[in-house]
């Protein structure tokens, strides 16, 4: 069968990392497929020619580097007995003889569709602790997508899935390999157990995380004793000067203290003791808070627009943050960091 190299190397780079590629041959296709613990994914790519179907498994590793080597815009002949082509060039490559046991297809399976970009924007916010492995993925559910790792909490609203009946958590894994594969537009379909995702020439078959995932609803604040409405921009600008001083590369809190006149944030370094105000309007109670600058920094930009209000319920109580789209939520909890702080000179 012949193959666009390029079409080839641009499919197997996207399903990597993964083992061993299975590429079907047809008379008018060739589907390579990547199984991993998660999924199994394939891409389905136009092909030519009158050789005979089969079915081939090579190790991905040495695939991928002789794609590598061969020219830019050439074609491939393929057959199932491993013999590749490629202009002058021809070599018969090593074939794995175990079978490789895909991921079955979804039974019985209730359809639905969404944007692949809350797959691709929220599993950065998914937990990694295997002690959480419920948090581990995204959520589906009604109406909404969802991710947390403890300290954060992304929900964002979708009316693709208002008539979703299932709640379902696809593990960040697959999703990032969701993310990869692109697409504006992800149809699925999903039996509680299996999901399966066709994104184009793209279908990932993936297993679920069989858990409860937390009550959404539960941990996004109701009320709250101080409101801040700040430029978006500014804030996260003055977290990450802020964060850059601290000794915690991972967790570099950035202090944030009210005043009549907007609000300073602060670092909590014991060497650099920075101070930089930034314009606000707050209303009710006066605050004291800190938080993970790296955190906000990557999840404040979800939000869209420039004003941004946070919600303060004071202590350690969470912290909502709104912006100018009334479909995302974020939540962030405090750090607990001692009060050590004066007023840089």
């Amino acid at each position: 069968m012949k193959i666009s190299r390029d079409a080839l190397y641009s499919a197997a780079l996207k399903l990597r990392p993964v083992d061993l590629f299975e590429i079907e041959l047809s008379n008018v296709a060739a589907v390579i497929y990547a199984t991993t613990e998660h999924h199994t994914a394939s891409v389905t790519l136009d092909a030519t020619g009158d050789g005979s179907p089969g079915v081939l498994t090579v190790e991905s590793r040495p695939f991928v580097n002789l794609l590598t080597k061969l020219p830019r815009g050439s074609f491939i002949d393929l057959a199932a007995d491993g013999a590749l082509i490629c202009g002058a060039f021809s070599v018969k490559l090593p074939l794995i003889q175990e079978p490789v046991e895909r991921i079955a297809e979804p039974e019985k399976a209730e359809a639905f569709s969404l944007p692949a970009a809350l797959l691709t924007q929220l599993y950065p916010f998914a937990s990694v602790e295997e002690t959480r492995y419920y948090c581990n993925g995204v959520s589906i559910q009604r109406g909404r997508v969802a991710a947390t790792d403890g300290w954060r909490l992304v929900a964002v609203a979708s009316d693709d899935l208002n008539s979703f009946s299932q709640s379902i958590i696809v593990h960040r894994e697959t999703c990032k390999l969701l993310a990869k594969l692109g697409g504006e537009q992800l149809f699925a379909s999903t039996d509680g157990k299996v999901a399966a995702f066709t994104a184009g020439a793209a279908r990932v078959v993936a297993k679920l995380i069989d858990g409860t995932y937390p009550d959404i609803d539960r941990a996004i604040p109701t009320g709250h004793d101080t409101e801040i409405v700040v430029s978006a921009s500014a804030l996260i600008g003055a977290m990450a000067r802020a964060g850059a001083l601290s000794q915690s590369r991972n967790q570099p809190p950035a202090v944030i203290e009210t005043h009549k006149d907007g609000l300073t944030v602060r670092s909590d370094a014991f060497d650099f003791m920075s101070s930089e105000d930034v314009p606000a309007t707050v209303t009710g109670l006066a605050a004291r808070i800190a938080f993970n600058a790296n955190f906000a920094r990557q999840f404040l930009p979800l939000l869209g627009g420039d004003e941004l209000t946070l919600k303060l319920g004071g202590g350690d109580a969470p912290t909502k943050f709104c912006g100018t789209s009334e479909n995302v939520t974020l939540v962030l909890m405090p750090m607990r960091v001692q009060h050590r702080l004066q007023k840089a000179a």
